[in-house]
């Protein structure tokens, strides 16, 4: 990924929290094989504050967004009660392949996080994985495809991807 000038980013900013438009292709967390994430740049984010500001949720790797993060502790603490309270709500707009029957939807499938040598780690359905619910609406259709607003009630992983491929 190129050099990113996350400062540049900014959509909102005050005493408590940034909130940060993630591009595509950084990760909110530090990949285990190594490589460039966010923390790579919290220094230059802190904007006159000693302390780094910390991430309150994750965006996958290839998701861009509004990523919220905390400026101090105890924004920190109640940001993150607000996400486990369900108080905030999360909107992601996709593209898919084809076109659904419906014009909305709720996908209520469990997900689960498999492994092979021979394809890597993936989320698919199964129900020894932990329940996931996505509510969707179709915006419009192009050419095959269909623009959709997916409102994840869980906040799995790849949960809108896997909701997506298997559900629609």
């Amino acid at each position: 990924m190129a050099r990113v000038m996350l400062d540049q980013r900014i959509l909102f900013i005050d005493g408590e929290a940034i909130i940060l438009d993630k591009p595509a292709g950084l990760a909110v967390t530090r990949p285990k094989l190594g490589g460039i994430s966010l923390e790579n740049h919290l220094a230059s984010l802190t904007f006159g504050f000693q302390r780094w500001p910390e991430p309150v949720h994750r965006l996958d790797r290839d998701t861009s967004g509004c990523l919220l993060l905390a400026r101090n502790p105890k924004a920190l603490k109640r940001f993150a009660q607000a996400f486990e309270a369900r108080q905030v709500t999360k909107e992601y707009l996709a593209v898919v392949d084809g076109v659904p029957d419906a014009e909305t939807g709720e996908i209520d499938m469990p997900l689960f996080k498999t492994s092979t040598a021979e394809t890597g780690w993936r989320m698919v359905v199964d129900d020894r994985g932990k329940r996931a619910l996505t509510r969707w609406e179709m915006l419009a259709v192009k050419d095959g495809r269909a623009l959709l607003r997916f409102e994840p009630e869980t906040g799995r992983t790849h949960q809108i991807r896997a909701h997506a491929l298997y559900g629609l």
